[in-house]
């Protein structure tokens, strides 16, 4: 009875068709990941309790295969996704949120600076995008949507929440 935070992950190649692969079996901890050209990169709790990201490559997609691509941090990893072909992370640090950006093999590239602290409220972008959306609120900030120039490194204000008094 009740639910459980723990999944697999089985895998189809549309081009080939066929039988799924196992690429993670057991119901040991939570996964979940995207994926881009032939590697998966997840985000699990597995042996790290505020979450990692490891890679798959799906073409040897056995568990002795797997990289470690940013390890556990003493901050909660609320969620990650790719945006211009880098992992666009979303931490939790002090009850606010922070936007780090990693290249695809774990280098630190840069903070994002969000306007105060706040609470970022998701990402919209492709993977091969140079730019990304995102939502901020936060006790004297309404929700703002605010666009992010990879390039040019800003952040920019999109579009804000008009509250009607």
């Amino acid at each position: 009875l009740g639910s459980s935070r723990t999944n697999e992950i089985r895998m189809i190649d549309l081009e080939k068709g066929g039988s799924p692969i196992d690429v993670i079996t057991g119901f040991k901890a939570y996964y979940s990941g995207i994926t881009l050209d032939t590697v998966l990169y997840i985000r699990t709790n597995e042996d790290a309790p505020n979450y990692k990201i490891m890679s798959i490559n799906l073409k040897n997609p056995q568990r002795k295969n797997w990289i470690e691509v940013v390890p556990e941090s003493d901050d909660l990893m609320e969620s990650f996704t790719i945006i211009d072909r880098k992992l666009v992370m979303h931490y939790l640090h002090n009850a606010h949120s922070q936007v780090k950006i990693y290249s695809r093999n774990g280098r630190h590239l840069k903070d994002i600076q969000l306007p105060t602290l706040g609470t970022v409220m998701g990402f919209s972008g492709r993977w091969d995008d140079d730019e990304m959306y995102l939502s901020f609120t936060s006790f004297i900030y309404p929700t703002t949507h605010y666009r992010y120039d990879f390039n040019a490194n800003e952040l920019n204000e999109y579009y804000l929440s008009l509250i009607h008094i």
